[in-house]
């Protein structure tokens, strides 16, 4: 039988496909299923799994005629086609022994599932086995995988929380800087995976440096002269100017103010390097003068860093000069972002059931449903309302964006079936069997009492009086049969004392009390079905002829005494 369920299996696969059919393959020979195991799929991603099934020819030296796949659950968003779906997914293993199917679709739900088939075997000594068989099936979470110049990221979902690893594409450089967009940094090379508990957008910043030396930017904005001496002016002021140089080399050369005694000072914008040497020389101009000659040096000093106030020259006057630092970080050499998306649940969908109309509904805006029976998908339920036809537990998973899915509770829908009519008739001589195809538990009344420890399809008849089996279902709904009412061992009792003839009759019965007072007259037939029912206190005649010919039953009550009467209609 284990080889039967392989070889069943398979074809549930078959009716969800609405891709190609599939093509068996003929290279295995044994009974069973191949491969043995569901690919694994992913929620978002396209799906598509063919199986190929090798069916048994007989069991135990009996033969198969038919094999017919008839319901298959699936998880949400895939679908099932068998190769021989034009013959409703019917198979003759004496005519072909080889079968697939192929599982098609888009995955809504993460999860592991157990898919079951089931399945209708017919043997040439019996039809209508009904099988089901399970295989594994895991849908693994959608997942967010980016990369880029500076990194690379991978989720473990996309649904909130989710853990986002990230790996350097730039190893091996002297520094790093990590921005997570969560509140979180990083400096590490390899920074630690990140948890991203809420919904919503987040921009990862990342940079790589090379060096991590900072750049140091000197300049002088500021030169004065604060006093000088030494030159040849007797009848002008001064007119007063300055070199600059750097490791000897003159870099700069101000401007002249004219006949303007000390102090005196200039704006400049002179970019210093840290690694020379600067110095000054303060000079006084005798340009366009007669008789004084060539300009007069006034002195020199060598320029700090750190600027100066009223230093002294090496000799004959002061100076004042301002010198600005700023330090320029390192620059990244590579700098890259990314963006996170983070998805959240739908709200728990609320679901409702109307009796009166047998009809399940949610309010849940989402724009993918799914109901579920005892947590079975539901083939095609997939609008906001659903009319059960059976008994269960009934829920809703309600899917938004990125596949993230939320679950109603359960609602327990009690839906009796009309169509179970069990029928007790007689059995043997003194029996009684019950119809009862769907095995419901039962219990059998006498004269409207339960008969204690009586519970199978098969009742001996003790005493005479009305017999009724009742059926229960799981989820209480009851069954009642038709009543029979037996006269074993009581078709001669007078405790109502009437007189009942003839018997057998071709159409009138005669019911002649022979007490006084009034009593209840009923006859049914062989199925318990009540055909005549009136209250009587003397002799009354019953035409029977219309009828039909068979056995009917007579009972009389009166004060709460009875008397049964067995008559044949001829």
């Amino acid at each position: 039988m284990k080889t039967l369920c392989l070889a069943i299996l398979a074809f549930f696969l078959c009716h969800f496909a609405f891709a190609q059919p599939c093509t068996p393959n003929t290279s295995f020979t044994s009974p069973g299923l191949y491969p043995d195991t569901m690919p694994e799929g992913t929620v978002g991603q396209a799906y598509l799994a063919d199986i190929t099934f090798v069916m048994p020819t007989d069991t135990s030296g009996i033969n198969f005629t038919n094999f017919q796949i008839v319901s298959i659950q699936l998880p949400a968003g895939l679908n099932w086609q068998c190769n021989n779906f034009a013959n409703g997914c019917n198979y003759d293993p004496q005519s072909n022994i080889y079968g697939c199917v192929q599982v098609t679709g888009t995955p809504l739900l993460a999860g592991d599932y157990t898919v079951t088939a089931s399945v209708i075997a017919d043997l040439t000594i019996q039809s209508g086995v009904v099988t089901t068989f399970d295989i594994f099936l895991r849908i693994n979470p959608q997942t967010v995988s980016n990369t880029n110049n500076g990194f690379s990221l991978v989720s473990n979902g996309n649904c909130a929380p989710i853990q986002v690893t990230f790996t350097n594409n730039n190893p091996g450089l002297a520094a790093y800087s990590w921005d997570f967009g969560n509140g979180n940094t990083s400096t590490s090379e390899n920074p630690p995976a990140q948890i991203y508990s809420n919904p919503g957008t987040y921009i990862v910043n990342y940079e790589a440096y090379t060096s991590t030396a900072n750049t140091d930017i000197y300049t002088l904005t500021n030169f004065s002269v604060n006093s000088m001496s030494g030159y040849g002016e007797l009848v002008e002021n001064a007119d007063t100017y300055f070199k600059i140089f750097e490791n000897g080399n003159q870099v700069y050369l101000s401007s002249v103010i004219t006949d303007t005694d000390p102090p005196v000072s200039w704006n400049l914008n002179l970019i210093m390097n840290n690694s020379s040497i600067y110095t000054v020389e303060v000079w006084e101009s005798d340009a366009g003068e007669l008789f004084f000659g060539g300009d007069d040096y006034i002195s020199n000093a060598t320029l700090s860093f750190n600027g100066c106030s009223n230093c002294a020259l090496n000799s004959n006057g002061t100076i004042s000069y301002t010198v600005n630092h700023v330090i320029i970080p390192a620059s990244p050499s590579i700098i890259s972002s990314d963006t996170i998306v983070v998805n959240g649940f739908p709200a728990t969908p609320l679901i409702t059931y109307d009796s009166g109309t047998q009809t399940l509904s949610t309010t849940s805006p989402e724009p993918v449903l799914q109901w579920y029976l005892n947590n079975a998908v539901i083939a095609g339920a997939t609008n906001s309302t659903f009319n059960p036809n059976t008994s269960g537990y009934y829920s809703i998973v309600a899917i938004g964006t990125g596949g993230c899915a939320s679950y109603s509770d359960s609602v327990l829908v009690v839906i009796c079936d009309t169509a179970i009519s069990p029928i007790i008739q007689p059995f043997g001589s003194s029996g009684l069997i019950l119809t009862n195809p769907n095995n419901l538990p039962v219990v059998w009344t006498l004269n409207g009492n339960v008969i204690a420890g009586q519970t199978t399809n098969v009742l001996t008849v003790s005493q005479g009086g009305s017999y009724q089996a009742i059926l229960t279902d799981s989820f209480g709904c009851q069954y009642p049969s038709n009543v029979f009412v037996s006269t074993l061992g009581i078709e001669n009792a007078e405790l109502v004392a009437a007189k009942i003839y003839p018997n057998p009759t071709d159409d009138l019965v005669i019911i002649e009390p022979q007490n006084e007072g009034l009593m209840l007259l009923e006859v049914s037939d062989v199925f318990g079905h009540l055909i005549y029912h009136q209250t009587i206190d003397s002799k009354t005649t019953l035409s029977l002829k219309e009828q039909g010919a068979g056995v009917y039953f007579i009972q009389l009550v009166q004060n709460n005494h009875k008397q049964f009467a067995r008559i044949i209609v001829k």
